[in-house]
């Protein structure tokens, strides 16, 4: 629930806010009480299924809805639509942009709106239909809403029509504050899968989005594909949050943020990006489009970067106002490999126009074509890197090396799949070789280094 999970997040950030003031006031102020369910229960079903649905319908259980659009359209403070498992198609073959546009529907603090799967259904939006009227091709947008939950809810299939296309599978867009995201997936999009533009605050939990790519785009086809990105320019005091989210197969990069604002990334994983001609990199952690007004603007903990064409983590800030941020225990492994100029890094740090604090803990690069780092001014302990004259790091240092599942079935909890791939093995020199810094958790005498502590807390 929403409570529920804005605490949890709240408490897991919590552990760096004996360097960053700022993260008290900040997550207290989006804790919330578990929703008081005050509202009416509504089920949505393909017209195919059995009891079939139908728009004029009630809405019950035993004769639900047919459409998501009227799902998103009807649904108030403290309802909930469950949605049957199966495939919806929007009602019209020729779409405006959006084809759905969920304008100032607000719940409430302790009644939100709440668009779930049915227990153990998979409901998939599919827009394979639906031809975009302008170069704006989105499929469900948000504008303004407040109080919103969306769970177990999959996307696919929007389209890029013309080269010019922007296109969006989710779009959630000015002002929109308290949305969160569980366990939902986009995939097969000629863009971005989840796309963040001037919000409040919205969480993403457990969400995935693989082969987003722009395959039309030129001269550049794949370079504007993205699983998730936040674009803000305007309102400073937001908040937008990923955890235990993956993204891979993605024309660009996996993650990206552009925002004057605060981005966490938390437990992530982005592997297999940089599709046709894209840009290739894991996590593009943005430049500010403005001068920095909040420190941190960037924290990412615990997230791996894996088999991107081109960089693990990139702070893409070159020429551009530098954002502050803090790195703390990440893994990038076997970045690059491609015949590109100026890639090729577990971790790239650019030079901005300004300087910001830019903080990086705990980390471990290996296996990168051009090594473990570029780098311009930053802070750094107990990186990988730093600790050369006492560590080697080498393929022994890994339960495995084997990547196979990384994108595969999440566990029943929706929780990332459980692998031994770049973990730690017993015996390895990397074990509690951090600095306690950080004030993360761990186990043992210090963190170990990277994005997976040995002993599980």
């Amino acid at each position: 629930m929403i409570g529920k999970y804005a605490g949890r997040l709240a408490i897991r950030l919590r552990f760096i806010s004996g360097l960053l003031l700022l993260l008290p006031l900040l997550f207290c102020s989006h804790e919330q009480p578990e929703p008081v369910v005050q509202g009416s229960s509504y089920y949505v079903a393909p017209v195919t299924a059995d009891p079939p649905g139908n728009d004029f319908n009630p809405g019950t259980i035993e004769a639900p809805w047919a459409t998501f659009e009227k799902a998103f359209h009807t649904a108030g403070p403290g309802d909930i639509v469950y949605f049957r498992g199966g495939v919806y198609y929007p009602r019209k073959k020729i779409t405006y942009a959006p084809a759905t546009n969920v304008q100032g529907k607000d719940g409430t603090r302790s009644n939100p709106i709440r668009y779930v799967n049915y227990p153990e259904e998979k409901p998939v939006l599919d827009f394979i239909r639906a031809i975009p009227e302008s170069n704006i091709s989105t499929g469900i947008r948000f504008d303004d809403v407040d109080f919103v939950h969306v769970k177990g809810i999959t996307i696919q299939n929007v389209r890029q029509t013309e080269p010019e296309d922007v296109v969006e599978a989710w779009d959630i867009a000015n002002h929109s504050g308290n949305v969160i995201f569980e366990n939902c997936v986009v995939h097969h999009v000629g863009g971005i899968g989840f796309q963040v533009q001037h919000p409040d605050t919205v969480y993403f939990i457990n969400c995935d989005a693989y082969n987003c790519s722009d395959s039309l785009q030129i001269p550049l086809p794949g370079n504007f594909g993205s699983g998730f990105s936040v674009h803000n320019d305007v309102e400073r005091d937001s908040y937008v949050s990923y955890y235990g989210c993956r993204a891979w197969n993605c024309g660009d990069q996996g993650f990206y943020s552009g925002s004057v604002s605060l981005t966490t990334y938390d437990h992530c994983w982005s592997f297999n990006n940089g599709q046709l001609l894209g840009g290739g990199h894991g996590f593009k952690l943005g430049y500010t489009p403005d001068i920095l007004t909040i420190d941190p603007q960037r924290i990412v903990i615990h997230c791996l970067a894996a088999f991107n064409r081109v960089t693990g983590f990139d702070t893409n800030d070159n020429g551009h106002y530098c954002q502050a941020m803090i790195v703390y225990n990440n893994t990038a492994y076997h970045n690059g490999f491609e015949d590109y100029e100026g890639g090729g890094h577990g971790f790239r740090i650019l030079v901005p126009v300004n300087l910001a604090h830019r903080i990086y803990r705990n980390n471990l690069s290996y296996g990168n074509e051009l090594g473990d780092l570029f780098k311009s001014e930053y802070q750094h302990e107990n990186n990988s890197w730093d600790l050369a004259g006492s560590i080697t790091v080498t393929g022994q240092d890994f339960l495995s090396l084997d990547s196979t599942g990384l994108s595969g079935p999440r566990q029943a909890d929706g929780s990332l799949p459980y692998l031994n791939f770049l973990k730690l093995a017993p015996g390895s020199d990397l074990i509690d070789a951090g600095t306690t810094a950080t004030h993360l958790p761990y186990s043992g005498s210090a963190p170990d280094l990277g994005a997976f502590e040995s002993t599980v807390l």
